[in-house]
């Protein structure tokens, strides 16, 4: 019951750490001066020591430059899980349409579902038929099944279902009744 320390990270809050086999993987939040951050790190927890390395770097005001092309968390609160080799991410980030940004002084944010694979490293935003774009989504998670003959390993079929957690209630959309 003792703390080690192996190698430093730069410090932040409102970050996730998801596992993924024997790898950490921590994503986004704050730095110390309160700016969101929307970088990766990987932490092999099989090896010694326990080195994290950045996997996919950018900060907010880098990543605003480009959203066309990339997600670009806009608050650092945000909820990770995996599924099939894939971290999906859950939380308000910059809408990427340009002619938008053009028309407004401020970009419009939007609840988005994005999933990015581990192996490519590339995004990619899941359609979500307009289910976030009313009230305030605070929270989701995976749930999983597995469908088919309990003997048979390979007529089962393994579904991964997510479940979404927050209001739909138009007139109060932030911070009130999280869960109704």
């Amino acid at each position: 019951m003792a703390w080690t320390r192996y190698h430093d990270m730069p410090p932040r809050y409102n970050h996730s750490a998801t596992l993924v086999g024997n790898k950490m993987y921590i994503y986004a939040g704050k730095d110390e001066q309160g700016n969101t951050v929307s970088d990766l790190f990987m932490v092999n927890l099989q090896k010694l020591p326990y080195t994290p390395h950045l996997v996919l770097g950018g900060n907010q005001q880098q990543q605003q430059q480009s959203c066309s092309n990339r997600m670009v968390l806009l608050k650092s609160q945000h909820f990770c899980d995996t599924a099939c080799g894939k971290l999906i991410v859950f939380g308000r980030y910059l809408n990427s349409n340009k002619h938008q940004h053009q028309q407004q002084n401020s970009p419009e944010s939007t609840y988005s579902l994005w999933m990015l694979d581990l192996d490519t490293l590339e995004w990619e935003k899941q359609e979500c038929d307009g289910h976030f774009e009313v009230g305030g989504w605070n929270y989701f998670t995976i749930v999983n099944e597995t469908s088919g003959e309990q003997t048979d390993a390979q007529s089962q079929i393994n579904i991964n279902n997510l479940l979404f957690l927050g209001n739909t209630d138009p007139y109060r959309p932030q911070g009130y009744d999280h869960f109704r």
